[in-house]
């Protein structure tokens, strides 16, 4: 998905029809102030404005990483990120349940989903 946003509320809905049995799956959103290089993950380690959930329950974003164990996503899961352009927020949702929040989010951003580490 190329479009971003910029105001209100989006919810991006993602089921988990197979996981393939790999933890470096990673769900999230990319500032669009600045070009993002397509071959770096979209982890806390990455340099660039980016807040991601990763499958095995962690929450990345510039520098900072958070874990939940009910932050885990697999196979039947359906996983929703709302992203909140008003309040500059960003919720991961499990299945109808709220696990984590990011806030200060940047006022435009692009969906991004990525598949496992840099290379």
């Amino acid at each position: 998905m190329s479009e971003s946003f910029n105001s209100g509320i989006v919810r991006i809905t993602y089921f988990i029809e197979n996981d393939g049995d790999s933890s470096y799956l990673y769900l999230g959103i990319l500032g669009t102030a600045e070009e993002y290089p397509l071959d770096k993950t979209i982890a806390s380690e990455c340099s660039h404005k980016v807040w991601s959930w990763k499958r095995s329950g962690e929450f990345h974003t510039n520098g900072e990483q958070s874990s939940r164990s009910e932050g885990c996503f697999e196979t039947g899961d359906t996983v929703i990120l709302e992203i909140n352009l008003d309040l500059k927020s960003m919720t991961c949702i499990k299945n109808d349940t709220p696990v984590f929040t990011f806030n200060d989010i940047a006022a435009d951003v692009r969906p991004v989903v990525s598949f496992g580490g840099d290379g």
